[in-house]
């Protein structure tokens, strides 16, 4: 049994192997591999030996073939007829296509899938709306409400569909199939109690002049992620509260030319400390342990891993109302997105009671639980095997009608 995995996702190739900035790591492919044989992998692609905060994602029969001419924008039409090619190539030697969304590339992998009769699987991670939308140039907005109801279509037409979230992806973009499951894509490993433990003692720690560390994690130069909400909000909080010291740290990669204007407006120079980009696993968790709060402004997102890393390290959290964060944290934690008034009453309310942040502590900690990735990972398997199946049934209905 064969498969095909389509997104937009960037890999990079060094030497003989490729690499990915964190979604999609080695055993990000066990699901697939447990009930297949071979997967072939068609994404965007980039060649950078010097590239850092990298996970390898090649391994035994997972067969990458890239599309390095694509950068993004009007090169998904630019270079079409090339990506339709290679897409038709592989779709014509799988049994079945894994189609993650959104996805531009994955909208043409539908379009093929559909001619040439293939079954596919919707891997629904995030919205095609608020993705195209909260992106930034006019141009693009106006693409939003067309790759809404592309998506909408493929979702609804797909032969098996797996969400990240318990209801907003579900509600927005419903399906026909019988085959579907809700299962976060983050990979979360097994959880100690001396983690949270561990973390309340960090939040506990002697109050006499020390400074607050607040974090956030996301590529630095994406605007939708909600940097310019955040330090609004801190410029303020450092007006209206000048005796609480704090440094907010920001991890990920990018140009930083954005984030070094923002820091310039909100006169955060002190305050903000740049740390770059770190890797997936150890690192990003080394990070969140030195954190008394954490937070995620965003304005689009499906689930977003970073706030699932942090309440498995049972850190505070702060986030928009945005997507499926309100499937992970309360409601009184969140603003509505851009709301910077909100995030800051937030801010001094959490930053101002020990026991407030102790007691978000102990509740993520125990809401992270359902995303551990053996529980998880036996959900995923349990959905690719049922798909398997059906596919071999079709196969051998065709056979014995021929």
């Amino acid at each position: 049994m064969k498969a095909l995995f389509v997104h937009d996702h960037i890999f990079y190739k060094k030497s003989n192997d490729f690499y990915s900035p964190g979604g999609l790591p080695v055993v990000a492919w066990d699901r697939y591999l447990a009930s297949v044989d071979q997967l072939f992998v068609v994404s965007r692609g980039n060649v950078d030996d010097h590239k850092e905060g990298l996970v390898k994602s090649s391994r035994p029969n997972v067969e990458f073939d890239l599309l390095y001419k694509v950068k993004g924008g009007l090169d998904y039409y630019r270079f079409r007829k090339e990506i339709e090619a290679k897409l038709r190539f592989y779709i014509q030697k799988v049994d079945f296509v894994i189609i993650r969304l959104p996805s531009t590339i994955g909208y043409f992998a539908y379009l093929l899938c559909k001619e040439l009769k293939v079954p596919f699987v919707s891997e629904v991670v995030g919205c095609a709306w608020d993705s195209t939308w909260n992106y930034g140039t006019f141009l693009i907005k106006l693409q939003a409400p067309i790759r809404y109801f592309q998506m909408r279509k493929v979702v609804k037409e797909s032969f098996a569909v797996t969400y990240v979230t318990e209801f907003f992806l579900q509600n927005r973009y419903p399906t026909q199939s019988n085959i579907v499951i809700s299962a976060s894509n983050v990979q979360i490993p097994e959880i100690l109690e001396e983690t949270k433990l561990s973390h309340i003692n960090f939040l506990k720690r002697s109050e006499d002049e020390r400074i607050i560390k607040i974090g956030i994690i996301g590529n630095l130069n994406v605007k939708y992620k909600g940097f310019d909400v955040a330090m609004r909000a801190l410029h303020e909080l450092k007006v209206k509260m000048p005796e609480l010291k704090f440094e907010f740290y920001l991890v990920g990669g990018g140009v930083q030319d954005y984030i070094l204007s923002l820091i310039e407006k909100f006169n955060l120079n002190e305050e903000c400390k740049i740390v770059g980009r770190l890797k997936a696993g150890s690192e990003i968790f080394q990070f969140l342990d030195g954190l008394d709060l954490y937070i995620h402004p965003s304005k689009q997102e499906g689930l977003p891993r970073s706030v699932i890393e942090a309440m498995s390290r049972a850190c505070p959290v702060l986030a928009s109302s945005v997507a499926g964060i309100p499937e992970l944290i309360a409601d009184k934690y969140l603003h509505h997105p851009g709301d910077y008034r909100k995030l800051l009453q937030d801010l001094i309310y959490v930053l101002t009671d020990l026991e407030v942040r102790v007691s978000m502590s102990n509740s993520n900690f125990k809401k992270s639980k359902d995303y551990v990735q053996s529980r998880l990972e036996s959900i995923r398997k349990d959905f690719f095997q049922r798909i398997v199946d059906q596919v071999k049934l079709i196969k051998e209905s065709e056979i014995s009608n021929r």
